[in-house]
């Protein structure tokens, strides 16, 4: 006869037949999650090692005016994980940055930004994605302040229409700004704006506009489909004004500026 001894770290045996354990499924939940936790601090500490090992190589080259390694392995369980990093004068001209990436079976990424004072690295910013969508990342200006800025570039495993999505990031004194996150876009920074596609299907989906007002993000306007064979489009001011004739302004053709973006042929995909 197997008894539960009433412990809450003990699994409780809710009843026996046929010699088959019955486990609560609350038990069953706490196991899970503890199964979780413990993965959760061995990636951490993998992590940690793998970030402790570039810094000694990025040490060694910190008067370096530029270097970097674009692939470090290290073993894993069954698996390899993977790193790469960058170091200079990447997002100014008199400081320098560390980026590192860290990858661990190809479904959790580390990101770390980190900035050379003196001959220590200081941490600046760190961000983690969770699944396998991570692309990569771009350093350039994209509101026009000649700043180098940092782009997270990701694509989220479910939907049902394009979504690139930028998580952008500006410099700002060393270290960066909140983020800004933009779907489908395209940056130019001459003219401070950001043109792009929503979220949607071809023929429904509106293009967008915006310009950029210091660390601000102002709509300017949105370009709507208004018939199926692509002679006749809405321009309004407001997200889903479309739909109302005294706010919309009637178009012969989408405008020159647009035909230039990343996602130009989604939107006229119809």
């Amino acid at each position: 006869m197997l008894l539960a001894c009433g412990h809450s770290n003990k699994i409780q045996v809710s009843e026996v037949k046929h010699n088959v354990v019955k486990v609560k499924k609350t038990d069953s939940i706490l196991i899970k999650q503890k199964e979780y936790k413990d993965e959760e601090i061995k990636d951490s500490l993998q992590f940690k090692l793998m970030l402790k090992d570039v810094l000694a190589i990025a040490k060694k080259h910190h008067r370096d005016k530029i270097y970097y390694q674009k692939s470090i392995d290290w073993p894993y369980e069954l698996s390899t994980a993977t790193g790469s990093f960058r170091f200079g004068y990447l997002f100014s001209r008199s400081q320098k940055h560390l980026i590192v990436t860290r990858n661990l079976g190809g479904s959790r990424t580390h990101i770390d930004v980190l900035l050379l004072k003196g001959s220590v690295f200081h941490n600046v910013a760190n961000w983690f994605i969770h699944d396998m969508g991570y692309l990569g990342y771009t350093i350039k200006d994209v509101n026009g302040d000649l700043k180098k800025d940092l782009l997270l570039h990701w694509y989220p495993t479910a939907g049902c229409c394009r979504r690139n999505i930028y998580d952008v990031y500006l410099s700002s004194q060393g270290g960066f700004s909140s983020k800004y996150e933009f779907i489908n876009p395209t940056f130019f920074p001459a003219s401070k704006t950001i043109r792009g596609v929503e979220y949607g299907q071809p023929g429904a989906v509106a293009l967008y506009k915006y310009k950029w007002n210091g660390l601000r993000v102002d709509t300017v306007e949105y370009i709507y489909p208004a018939d199926t064979v692509k002679k006749k489009f809405y321009r309004v001011h407001r997200y889903s004004d479309n739909e109302d004739p005294t706010r919309r302004e009637v178009l012969n053709a989408v405008p020159r500026e647009y035909k230039k973006i990343e996602s130009f042929d989604w939107f006229m995909d119809y």
